[in-house]
């Protein structure tokens, strides 16, 4: 089966906006329509480190005070 290139140019568009690669935004897809577990999406991953470098980096500045 081929998909209609407006369809494949939709996803390229959407993957693209959601900073994943088109496999990734399909896998996805079809995770969620089979009620599979999902892994967490990129910007998620990528603000959860950021949250923890925060946290590492304050516990470093209470730790060099004393």
């Amino acid at each position: 089966m081929v998909l209609p290139v407006e369809l494949i140019e939709a996803i390229k568009r959407r993957a693209s906006e959601q900073g994943q690669s088109i496999t990734g935004y399909v896998s996805e897809l079809v995770r969620r329509d089979l009620g599979l577990s999902q892994s967490p999406h990129p910007r998620e991953l990528a603000q959860q480190l950021d949250q923890l470098q925060t946290r590492v980096d304050q516990l470093e500045q209470r730790d060099e005070g004393l």
